[in-house]
């Protein structure tokens, strides 16, 4: 599997699950405005069931 992003391309070895969440189910975490931008890894929380999923920013991942 391959993800891209405008600055790069990440290449994952291994995918253990892949989930389909409705947008009803993804929440958008609030930002630490005080915090460098590289700190801000998790862009959204999806829930599923009795689960919370990290949604990340790859773009703020991958200038880390």
């Amino acid at each position: 599997m391959i993800l891209s992003s405008t600055k790069h391309f990440e290449v994952v070895d291994e995918v253990k699950e892949v989930i389909a969440l409705e947008s009803e189910q993804i929440e958008k975490v609030a930002s630490n405005e005080t915090a460098p931008d590289h700190v801000n890894f998790v862009q959204c929380v999806g829930k599923t069931g009795d689960e919370l999923i990290s949604i990340l920013d790859l773009n703020a991942v991958g200038n880390e």
